[in-house]
């Protein structure tokens, strides 16, 4: 597994695609918006076995695979999230709104440093296929969504309402001194749009990074299939 290194850039933000021009597309999403506590550093800019950033390696599978328009989700990137420190969903959110119009979105977080050309290639065929939402098994993300009826019903009229009453119940518990401010889950989203879950025969690439001992257990297979890819 072989990668080739792209030149550096000065901005950490890329050239937004024009609203108006990804009527037909689909938009690739990388969720780099996460505080990265466990981390203790934006995993965005861990550098990869491949000698990328994580973000230059994510925005890459993504180009593989045929996507020509990606935006980066969070706050020190193309679209901040419209409400703070809610989660993944928020920051898909408020690219859809950004991008109303758009196709499909392919969304994958920036902390899968094992994830292949051909798996994300897998996911969104299937996606295409189907035109439903499509995610690997036991994993939500990376996910296909295709921006249809459902989808939009969902971003447009269920999610605030769905906030606003976990908001509401949150209120009714500070007196327990609950500090608990998360959002609106993924599998919120799926149980409100038509989906399906995709077989991966090597769930070691959904390896995800939260902490730096498995940042490194990550690039220790990164480098040894690297190695034997160059055999």
């Amino acid at each position: 597994m072989m990668f080739t290194v792209p030149k550096q850039k000065p901005s950490q933000k890329t050239a937004m695609p024009d609203a108006n021009e990804v009527n037909s597309d689909c938009i690739g999403i990388v969720l780099a918006g996460g505080q990265s506590s466990r981390m203790g550093q934006d995993k965005a800019k861990l550098v990869h076995a491949s000698q990328q950033t994580m973000l230059e390696f994510s925005k890459k599978m993504l180009n593989q695979v045929g996507i020509k328009n990606i935006v980066i989700s969070g706050d020190n990137y193309d679209v901040a999230d419209q409400a703070p420190a809610l989660g993944p969903l928020e920051g898909i959110k408020s690219v859809y709104h950004r991008y109303p119009t758009a196709q499909a979105f392919l969304i994958m977080p920036v902390d899968l440093p094992l994830i292949g050309q051909s798996t994300l290639a897998k996911l969104k065929h299937v996606g295409q296929m189907s035109q439903q939402a499509c995610f690997f098994s036991d994993h939500f993300l990376p996910l296909y969504l295709p921006n249809n009826h459902y989808c939009q019903h969902f971003f447009l009229q269920q999610y605030p309402s769905l906030l606003r009453a976990k908001n509401n119940k949150n209120d009714c518990v500070q007196s327990k001194q609950s500090t608990n401010k998360s959002g609106l889950s993924i599998k919120q989203l799926l149980s409100h749009v038509p989906h399906q879950a995709v077989e991966l025969k090597d769930p070691q690439q959904l390896l995800n990074t939260n902490s730096p001992a498995q940042w490194q257990q990550s690039q220790i297979i990164a480098r040894r299939l690297a190695g034997g890819a160059s055999k």
